[in-house]
């Protein structure tokens, strides 16, 4: 978990875990109030050197359409999979699966 707080208040978090080499990014969130400050950005950078640290291959994630999948693009993340969604709804939503390769691990 990696987060900023503004006193005792969370403004941002990012939680994720490693399994079998697989650094999985499971959470990214920043109050509306303190979007666009660089806070996302930097939560990633955080966790991607955890991830180097602890000798992951790659990051992975996904994201919502809802949840600005560009944010992940502009950070250098590769788009690999669009899987739609059903909601109740009926809106057209996807999801969005993301890899980051560490160590210069490409397959």
């Amino acid at each position: 978990m990696f987060a900023y707080y503004d006193g005792k208040k969370l403004i941002a978090g990012l939680y994720a875990y490693q399994d079998l080499g697989v650094f999985y990014i499971d959470l990214l969130w920043v109050d509306e109030s303190y979007r666009y400050q660089g806070l996302g950005s930097k939560l990633l950078k955080m966790a991607e050197q955890c991830a180097a640290k602890n000798n992951a291959l790659y990051i992975r994630l996904n994201s919502g359409l809802f949840q600005a999948p560009e944010f992940y693009l502009k950070n250098n993340y590769e788009q690999f999979a669009k899987l739609p969604l059903v909601t109740a709804s009926k809106k057209k939503q996807y999801d969005y699966y993301f890899v980051k390769y560490l160590k210069g691990v490409k397959t």
